[in-house]
């Protein structure tokens, strides 16, 4: 395989709006997420971060057996054959031509509209569904009428048409709107940037399933991976479990979206994408299935995540774990990963898997891949983590 620069530009949905500018605290998040390219990077890769990575973590990732690529800060250090960015926005491709990386590309208009959330609100309206979950909403009067079909006591989501994963949204109930809720859609709502509304669906399995497309040819099924959520709903991690095990149980989503993808290829897009599927409980109790929660035409965790089951020996199962944290010293973090090494029974493996600090300041986003001989033990030893999470 040819040696890659990984890109981070995590903030890629952002980038797909014309009028962005990074924040400091965005471009330091990326920084931090950064290190998550470290499930696919090898020797010959390379990482470019805004700040040199500190020597003590390249020599854990030794201690820990984990392959590590070259960490560079600057552009004179690139030394690759492609690029690999976490979505080819504006900002990617201009920076591939920079440096000669450039590789045949779908076009910015059809990456834009694969991973808006108006394409799949209305590829959504054209299945079969026993009840609706979202509305695309690009005045006032469309928001009046998807309200009108909430029930009075019901939860919804509002989110705009192009955004980070878990961001750039509210949450309500009901048809009345509180003032602030009111203001935020004001702010932001019109033809030209249309909102979503979304029930906010009573979650039993969510699962990301990755596909590779390519210009021609069936797009490959690259791996499916159970997403791990907190209590607030977020992502909080992925599972790597027997694929055909997982493959059995999700035959038919798969299935379907495998068709979905072909419709993809054929609007001209190609390259990797990741659908959420959603296993929920409606107002009845019933089991219901929403292949749409989210589609993203660029890399995902889930895809990345993929990437460790390269660490995995026969039979073995893993979780890779995403962690806030709120320490404000590396000693307080280094006690903190600690209490959770505690936990770690003799069978199983706890790898960090990001920096304790960068750039001088304390990593906020945690990560660790944890490997067990089988799923049961798994389960068991990610709901103790999680116990203490909470706690």
């Amino acid at each position: 395989m040819p040696s890659q620069l990984f890109f981070s530009n995590f903030d890629f949905e952002y980038q797909l709006n014309e009028r962005y500018r990074p924040t400091p605290r965005i471009q330091r998040l990326s920084d931090e997420l950064a290190f998550c390219w470290l499930a696919l990077a090898d020797g010959q890769d390379q990482v470019l971060l805004q700040h040199p990575v500190d020597t003590e973590f390249t020599k854990y990732l030794q201690q820990a057996g984990l392959h590590c690529p070259r960490f560079i800060s600057d552009d004179i250090e690139i030394e690759v054959e492609q690029l690999t960015p976490w979505g080819w926005s504006k900002e990617a491709r201009e920076f591939a031509t920079t440096f000669g990386l450039l590789d045949d590309l779908p076009a910015l208009d059809i990456i834009r509209k694969v991973n808006s959330r108006q394409w799949a609100v209305e590829f959504e309206s054209e299945t079969e569904q026993e009840e609706r979950v979202s509305w695309l909403l690009t005045s006032q009067s469309d928001l009046e009428a998807a309200l009108r079909e909430i029930d009075p006591d019901e939860e919804w989501l509002i989110k705009t048409n192009l955004s980070m994963s878990g961001r750039d949204r509210i949450a309500g109930r009901g048809i009345q709107l509180t003032t602030a809720n009111a203001g935020w859609i004001r702010k932001r709502l019109s033809s030209e940037t249309p909102l979503v509304l979304e029930r906010r669906l009573k979650i039993e399995q969510e699962i990301g399933v990755q596909f590779e497309i390519t210009t021609s040819g069936d797009p490959e099924l690259v791996d499916l991976l159970p997403m791990l959520v907190d209590r607030t709903g977020r992502y909080a991690g992925s599972w790597l479990l027997d694929q055909g095990s997982l493959l059995t149980e999700w035959q038919r989503e798969v299935d379907s979206l495998a068709e979905i993808a072909i419709t993809i290829q054929q609007d001209g897009y190609f390259g990797p994408v990741g659908f959420d599927v959603m296993r929920y409980r409606n107002q009845h109790g019933e089991l219901q299935t929403r292949l749409f929660q989210d589609i993203n035409g660029r890399y995902t965790m889930g895809r990345v995540a993929a990437g460790w089951r390269r660490y995995l020996q026969p039979g073995e199962v893993g979780c890779w774990l995403h962690f806030a944290q709120r320490c404000e010293t590396k000693a307080e973090l280094e006690q903190w990963w600690g209490i959770r090494l505690q936990l770690i029974e003799p069978t199983v493996r706890l790898i960090r898997t990001s920096p304790l600090c960068h750039a001088g300041e304390i990593v906020g986003h945690q990560t660790g891949l944890l490997i067990a001989t089988d799923e049961t033990t798994l389960r068991r030893q990610v709901q103790a983590i999680l116990d203490i999470q909470s706690n």
